[in-house]
């Protein structure tokens, strides 16, 4: 098996940045479970073993050369799309894999609308950052049924490699946008926000079969302009009195509570 290339390394790398990854149309993902999750829907091109990963868990190397059409890592003839690496953080997590890239941001407005008739259940991120917390919001939207997370240019991206450990390699459908306000104002369903002040609470939401919801980032909230927005205010209910819930966990629990509601 050969080493990893000081060409295949910086491309490796070169996968944490954004526009490195639209460039290439790839990403990339590491550790055992989330290359084993994200394989069962993307296309993988290209696998980098750690050498002590390979060394000590070739039930799981097999598994993961299964996903190449291999049957084992010990055969003489080996194509070049599997590597061994020394490098710090291949070895750390064992495993990474480079998959294409699909079709995801959308400058105009109308391809993605397009798309949005067909979901039911979405998400609306807008101004979230926190990479821990977009990859926790995509791990609970697949976990709770949710049709798809759309996000403005100001979250982070579904794809960097932080996200993706988060999310743990569970990517539902996924849409960047440009202007969030014309997908939200589009969408034909009741949209909600969860928001700390709203006087209405959850636990008192009829939801309809078709709905979304807005999350902003827990310093800035919301920044669009809620005066254009067809919106209802939500709250979650907190028994023991704390300032505020990060995004992620208010999501959680909105995700369950609506999910009652099915």
């Amino acid at each position: 098996m050969k080493e990893l290339s000081k060409t295949k390394r910086k491309i490796l790398s070169g996968l944490d940045r954004f526009k490195e990854r639209l460039k290439k149309k790839e990403f990339r993902a590491c550790g055992y479970k989330v290359v084993l999750e994200i394989a069962a829907e993307f296309k993988i091109k290209w696998l980098v073993f750690g050498k002590e990963f390979f060394r000590n868990h070739t039930e799981r190397v097999n598994d993961l050369l299964k996903l190449l059409g291999k049957k084992s890592a010990f055969k003489s003839n080996v194509e070049n799309n599997v590597f061994l690496s020394g490098d710090a953080e291949v070895e750390k997590y064992g495993v990474c894999g480079v998959f294409m890239l699909p079709d995801y941001i959308f400058e105009e407005s109308s391809r993605a609308l397009e798309i949005l008739k067909m979901w039911k259940r979405v998400v609306f991120l807008n101004g979230v950052q926190d990479p821990a917390n977009v990859g926790g919001i995509m791990r609970v939207a697949s976990a709770f049924g949710f049709d798809g997370v759309v996000a403005d240019f100001n979250s982070a991206d579904f794809f960097s490699p932080k996200v993706l450990r988060a999310a743990g390699g569970f990517i539902p459908e996924v849409m960047r946008v440009r202007r969030l306000e014309e997908l939200l104002n589009g969408f034909k369903g009741q949209v909600y926000i969860l928001d700390v002040e709203a006087i209405k609470e959850i636990e008192d939401v009829a939801f309809e079969e078709k709905f979304g919801v807005v999350l902003g980032s827990e310093g800035r909230g919301i920044i669009l302009d809620k005066e254009l927005l067809r919106v209802d205010f939500v709250s979650v209910k907190i028994p023991v009195k704390v300032e505020s819930l990060n995004v992620y966990s208010a999501f959680s629990i909105f995700s369950y509570v609506s999910s009652l509601e099915g």
